[in-house]
Order: C-alpha cells, then structure tokens, then sequence
C-alpha cells in the first residue's frame, strides 16, 4: 500500500516524505455488500494512534452504540467494536518531553474519521488488512444529522441506478454509474466520465432506507450461495500488530482532541 510520512514541528522545519497515487478499483453498494465480511454502524467514541518500532503508525478506533447489518436486520452488540487501519498521526516529543510537532502517516484513500460521527463501515479483514475498511473511502458513510446517508465527502447519498450510488455533489445528481475509476495524486482526487444530471430536487436516502437495502441484498445472496457471516470475533478484540520488533512503543493519546485530521482523501471533482 502507498503511503507518505509527514513530519510537522512546531518552529522547526516541515519534512515530508511524498508517495505516488493510488489507484482504487470502484465497488458499487452490492460489491460492497457482497465482498465485505461485516456491515457494521456505530458511533465513533475513542481514536488512538500508535507508532510502533518500525517507525509505521496505526490508528485504532472504537464504536460504541454499536450494531451489526445481517440479512435478518441490524442486531445491537453488547460489546464496542475496534477497527485498525494502518496510518494515523502522533505527537513529536521534545527533550523534556514537550510536544513539538505531530508525526503523520497518511494513507491516500483513507476517510476522514472524528470522535461522535455516526458511521457505517464495510469491513472485510479486519485485524488482519492493513485497511480493512472495504473500497477505502467507499465502504464509509456518516449518518447525518437528520438521520440521512452521506458519503466520506458528506456528499448525499440520494438513491440508487441500478447497484450504483447517486450522490448530490454540489448540486448536481451524479450516478457512479459513469465512474470507471479513482485517483489520488495525493493533492486531488478526480472521477473520471462523470456524466452529471442537473437535478437538486432530490431527498437523500434516509437510514432506515439505507439498511434495508442492504440487508435484503445480504438475504439474496444468503439464499443463493448459503454464505454465513464470518466470526465476529476480531471486531471485538485485534490482534497484535506484526512488526519487524518485538513490541510497540506507546504514544501519548491524542484520541481526545475532536479536531484533530486524521488522513483524508480529499476530492475535487472535475
């Protein structure tokens, strides 16, 4: 996986270390549905960023008010879920042990996850993948505030052409069905033969929509192929991440500051 290491201090000089761009294959909701191994929503209550002795920096975070997607409906889980996904930012620690700077590793295609969103994540491999977030932004929507769907841009998720989401982007009706792939240059992210309609006078799709489609896709395809969900078990609690050490080194939690940017893929549509 691409990725780039941006150290910031504070009047000290910016390093970077640049990565080219990453090209993503476009998963449209019944690919996402079909190849992922959990649906899961929540609301997002701790971020934390460790590095570990590898220099690599991983970012875990947790959901509470959690619940799981199957084909019989959502079912509430007692316990929080964890997801850690590779990439994260952590502070940069002076000789008396001040903070000078934050040390960010930024993966192109991650979305931008903060404290109290509500969120639905496709998962596939988590504990395991370096990002088990499934297509990458894609496979992230946030839950608005009036209860409706948007995308990792907060883009509107406002219906479906076929399998393919149409969003309200700027005020244009844009079918993904005119998306053939996504680039990042690690400065914009551009759709190529995007086709939009000039259309705003469309509601956007409200949750309870949302899951409902998504669950009688997991019940067709449950009823075709006989697929059961996989073990639930490494939402729970991760394993320790590999790394070319014994042991992580811990970092100060920075998971309370609610402004803080974690990697972001951002989008200029053109």
């Amino acid at each position: 996986m691409v990725y780039k290491i941006l150290l910031t201090c504070f009047l000290i000089t910016t390093f970077s270390f640049n990565a080219y761009g990453t090209t993503m294959l476009y998963k449209n909701l019944e690919e996402l549905v079909d190849e992922s191994d959990h649906i899961i929503g929540g609301t997002v209550g701790n971020i934390q960023s460790k590095k570990y002795k590898d220099e690599l920096i991983y970012t875990e975070i947790t959901i509470n008010n959690n619940y799981l997607v199957t084909e019989a409906g959502t079912i509430k889980q007692n316990n929080s879920f964890k997801i850690r996904y590779l990439g994260g930012k952590v502070p940069i620690y002076g000789t008396d042990q001040e903070v000078i700077g934050m040390e960010n590793l930024e993966i192109s295609g991650t979305p931008t996850i903060k404290l109290d969103d509500r969120i639905i994540f496709f998962i596939k491999d988590n504990g395991i993948s370096e990002m088990p977030i499934y297509g990458m932004h894609q496979g992230f929507f946030l839950v608005d505030e009036n209860e409706n769907i948007r995308d990792s841009n907060s883009n509107s998720i406002v219906g479906l052409d076929g399998a393919h989401f149409v969003r309200n982007i700027r005020n244009n009706i844009v079918s993904d069905r005119f998306i053939t792939t996504r680039f990042s240059d690690n400065k914009n992210d551009s759709i190529i033969s995007l086709t939009p309609d000039k259309n705003s006078n469309v509601n956007p799709v409200h949750i309870s929509s949302f899951l409902s489609i998504i669950q009688e896709r997991k019940a067709i395809i449950k009823n075709k192929t006989g697929k059961e969900p996989k073990n639930l078990s490494t939402l729970f609690s991760l394993p320790p991440v590999i790394t070319n050490s014994v042991e992580g080194t811990s970092v100060k939690d920075i998971s309370s500051d609610k402004n803080i940017n974690f990697p972001v893929f951002e989008k200029d549509l053109h």
